[in-house]
């Protein structure tokens, strides 16, 4: 049916409708998304806005319900993503900053392991980026040493961290990659930025993990 075929969604209007809301017919939208102008569109933005919102939500509760239904009981464990786990940003390599699908942080990371059925990869996310969290949050309890400095992700196996070969990376450069802290491999990463706070502030603030136990000596 053409957007003709429908009357203007503005109130008290009563023309026949010749355009569609973009965001709605990206979203899905069919019913309140066709208007006769620019004009009724505009003056009817604000209780039309509301429309987009209630689209989005719906959509993301079919795409849960779909990963769940894909994965079956686990699923349930590896969504619980916290929000802030999008307070950790994704460098782009050379070539993916103009990618719209590029993710941005490790909330979207977590997002695509599970889309794509990766449920491997997203609970071993969750587990590292977990333990970030909790570091950046209490800070380090004064008993276990820490390795600080700059961390990747790793596409392959879904691991984030300190990488294998941090002595050679330069902590300002996207070259040479990290080799990742779980797999080594170096073809599959991205350089992270951490946010958190520093002396009161929001800034950029290394990334933190507890140093591996070394045999005690004789």
């Amino acid at each position: 049916m053409t957007a003709a075929a429908h009357l203007c969604c503005s109130p008290s209007c009563t023309s026949a409708a010749t355009l569609r809301c973009p965001s709605c017919v990206k979203l899905g939208v069919d019913p309140g998304s066709h208007f006769c102008s620019q004009a009724c569109f505009r003056s009817s933005w604000s209780a039309h806005k509301p429309l987009h919102k209630e689209a989005a939500k719906k959509a993301k509760r079919e795409e849960e319900e779909a990963v769940r239904a894909k994965l079956g009981g686990g699923a349930a464990e590896a969504l619980s993503f916290s929000p802030n786990f999008a307070s950790i940003k994704v460098s782009p390599n050379a070539g993916e900053s103009a990618d719209a699908n590029f993710p941005r942080n490790l909330h979207n990371a977590g997002e695509l392991f599970l889309r794509a059925g990766m449920l491997g990869h997203a609970r071993r996310l969750q587990k590292c980026v977990a333990k970030e969290l909790e570091v950046l949050e209490k800070g380090p309890d004064g008993k276990a040493s820490h390795s600080l400095g700059r961390a990747c992700v790793c596409w392959g196996c879904g691991h984030a961290g300190l990488p294998k070969n941090a002595g050679e990376c330069d902590e300002a450069s996207l070259l040479p990659a990290g080799a990742c802290g779980g797999c080594g491999e170096a073809d599959q990463t991205n350089w992270l930025v951490v946010r958190g706070e520093a002396d009161g502030e929001a800034s950029e603030v290394p990334w933190m993990e507890v140093k591996a136990a070394t045999p005690s000596e004789p």
